[in-house]
C-alpha cells in the first residue's frame, strides 16, 4: 500500500470519526457548547490522526499482529478524550465518551466488514451509509436519555 493510500485512509478515518463522534458529544452538552465542542474536535483530531500512524506502521512492520495496536489505542483515546471532556461536563465525561468512542469504534468495525461484502456482491455504497446513520442515530439517543435522566 503507497503512501497516498495511507494518507487517504487516515483523512477518511479522522472524517467518519468526527461525524460520528461529535454529535454525540454536543447532544450531551446542547447549550453553551462552543469551547466543549471545540475541545472534543481537538482531542479527537489528535487522537485519531497519531493511533491511525501508530497502526498503520505496527501493520506494516508486524502485519496483522499490528491489529492488537487498535484496541490499545481505542483504550488510550476513550480515556484521552474523556480527561478532556470532563473539564466541560464533570463525571458524565466518561460515559459520554465511552458511547462516542463505542459508536465510532461499532460502525468502523461494520463498515470494514461489509466492505468487503460490498466488494464481494457489488452492492450500492448507500447501503453502508444508511446503516452508518442509523447506527449513529441510536447512539446519539442514547446520549439524548441518558443527558435527560440526570435533570429528572
Amino acid at each position: 500500500m503507497g503512501l497516498t493510500a495511507i494518507i487517504f485512509g487516515i483523512i477518511v478515518a479522522l472524517v467518519s470519526t468526527l461525524a460520528i463522534e461529535i454529535p454525540i458529544y454536543w447532544a450531551f452538552k446542547r447549550y453553551d457548547s462552543f469551547k466543549y465542542v471545540t475541545a472534543m474536535i481537538i482531542a479527537t483530531s489528535l487522537t485519531n490522526i497519531i493511533m491511525n500512524i501508530i497502526i498503520n506502521v505496527a501493520i506494516y512492520y508486524m502485519g496483522n499482529n499490528g491489529y492488537y495496536f487498535l484496541i490499545l489505542f481505542e483504550l488510550l483515546a476513550y480515556f484521552i478524550e474523556a480527561f478532556v471532556a470532563y473539564f466541560f461536563i464533570g463525571k458524565q465525561a466518561f460515559i459520554v465518551s465511552l458511547l462516542a468512542n463505542l459508536a465510532s469504534f461499532t460502525i468502523g468495525g461494520l463498515f470494514g466488514l461489509l466492505m468487503g461484502f460490498l466488494y464481494a456482491f457489488g452492492m450500492s455504497i448507500i447501503f453502508l451509509i444508511i446503516l452508518a446513520i442509523i447506527i449513529a442515530g441510536l447512539f446519539i439517543e442514547l446520549v439524548v436519555i441518558y443527558n435527560a435522566s440526570l435533570r429528572d
